[in-house]
């Protein structure tokens, strides 16, 4: 009879175990930010479960949502299992608005020693609805409503390295009011200290 006893008591402890270190183990994170003036509004909600293994493998599920008023703008939704990438969350620490219509995500960079200036510049015949900018790995830019022959200027990170690469390589693509979408590379040289750099939407772009 004890014998029983002690094994009914290792398996409710085993379970209980698991249980608090399933719990343990897992990181929610909830974001929810308006911008200046509150026009648009970021809400990220995503887990990230550590399983435990040799190989550090972890899944991360979560939301990103991008709102103007009630209209959803950006909708994006992950769920996958990795041991070598970092999580969403790790790699955008900071999810903040630096201008009234520019959202940016990604590492702190208040410590580097110094920046790129971004400008991106609309010279289409419509509003550029909105724009997703990847400036390096762990950074990126959502601007939103940029009026016809108008621009936007942000600061980005170079991620200092003491032996920089020779080009800086940016993706970006987004659509315009109508509907209409564009995307591009810009690949522009890295001196040992900041720079200018310029996207431009032309008419010739959007399709």
């Amino acid at each position: 009879m004890a014998a029983r006893y002690l094994i009914a008591l290792i398996i409710v402890s085993s379970c209980l175990f698991n249980l608090s270190c399933g719990w343990w183990r897992t990181r929610n994170y909830n974001v929810d930010k308006a911008s200046p003036g509150g026009t648009y509004r970021v809400k990220v909600n995503g887990s990230v479960k550590d399983e435990g293994d040799f190989a550090g493998h972890f899944t991360d599920q979560g939301q990103l949502q991008i709102l103007k008023g009630e209209e959803m703008i950006i909708d994006r939704r992950w769920n996958y299992r990795d041991n070598w990438d970092p999580s969403f969350i790790d790699s955008n620490p900071v999810i903040e608005w630096v201008g009234t219509n520019v959202l940016r995500m990604g590492h702190d960079i208040s410590r580097q020693p110094f920046t790129n200036e971004l400008t991106i510049s609309n010279k289409t015949g419509e509003q550029l609805r909105h724009i997703d900018i990847s400036t390096a790995k762990n950074e990126s830019f959502y601007a939103f409503d940029i009026a016809p022959k108008a621009s936007v200027t942000v600061r980005s990170s170079p991620h200092f390295d003491p032996t920089p690469v020779e080009k800086l390589s940016i993706g970006y693509g987004g659509e315009t009011r109508s509907a209409k979408r564009f995307e591009g590379t810009l690949e522009q040289k890295q001196p040992e200290n900041s720079i200018k750099l310029q996207i431009t939407i032309r008419p010739e772009d959007v399709k």
